[in-house]
């Protein structure tokens, strides 16, 4: 899922405002043995289980055009 918000200077120039959020139905998770022969109270040692996983990412975009303003229509 991803937010956009933008804010437009001048036609060369804007500024924006992304967030991205993303599930993860399956991610390795690592379960370590910790000394006594369990693995967080699971005997057989360190093992691998799956798990899920939330993601968020925040993004800060500005953007300057270059070249020729015939380019850039007037808005």
């Amino acid at each position: 899922m991803k937010f956009e918000t933008r804010k437009q200077f001048s036609p060369r120039t804007s500024l924006s405002l992304l967030r991205e959020y993303e599930w993860y139905s399956y991610a390795p998770e690592m379960r370590y043995n910790d000394g006594d022969g369990k693995a967080n109270g699971i005997v057989n040692g360190t093992h691998i289980i799956d798990g899920d996983e939330f993601s968020q990412r925040t993004s800060l975009r500005f953007k300057i055009g270059l070249g020729p303003a015939q380019l850039y229509a007037p808005r």
